[in-house]
């Protein structure tokens, strides 16, 4: 069976901590991805996705701005973060994804979390689906990515741990 993402019902989130007071969330909302679903054996599995750098969105006009520079993000240089799988466990519902996390030209070993759904039945002949729903963390400075060199040595703007949410629905093809 062939799958792709359904890009109309994956969301790419994480939130990351502001001023130690506020979380800020955000999103991706272009990415594309290789999928080899083995659906009697998802441990069998692989995924690589690539995200678009300049597609993040946190609903501030000007720390998006900041975030697609040549200072953080900087995707005229480096225009995808990339994710590789380099395998997977199943236990119940309970996935765990290892893999690889590039961000500009530092990578960094990945683990995502959570729970996987389906196959769903088709309904009136549609095609199946199947559900993901990962969590994960980054650490900003493991990928320099740094809000402000000069700001961060006084005191702590951003947070530097980055919480990813992400729910991923496949199709079937």
């Amino acid at each position: 069976m062939t799958w792709e993402i359904d890009k109309s019902r994956t969301k790419l989130e994480f939130t990351v901590r502001h001023m130690m007071i506020q979380t800020v969330r955000g999103s991706f909302r272009e990415f594309e991805a290789d999928l080899h679903i083995d659906e009697n054996d998802l441990t069998k599995s692989t995924a690589r996705a690539r995200i678009s750098s300049k597609s993040i969105s946190t609903g501030d006009r000007l720390r998006d701005e900041y975030l697609v520079s040549k200072n953080f993000f900087n995707p005229g240089e480096f225009p995808f973060v990339e994710y590789e799988s380099t395998s997977a466990r199943l236990s119940g519902k309970n996935l765990t994804l290892t893999g690889r996390l590039k961000i500009r030209d530092k990578e960094q070993p990945l683990t995502l979390s959570g729970s996987f759904k389906g196959p769903s039945a088709s309904f009136g002949g549609g095609p199946r689906r199947l559900s993901f729903d990962l969590r994960g963390e980054v650490e900003r400075d493991a990928y320099n990515l740094v809000f402000n060199g000069a700001v961060e040595t006084v005191s702590i703007v951003v947070g530097k741990k980055v919480s990813l949410l992400l729910s991923i629905e496949l199709i079937e093809q």
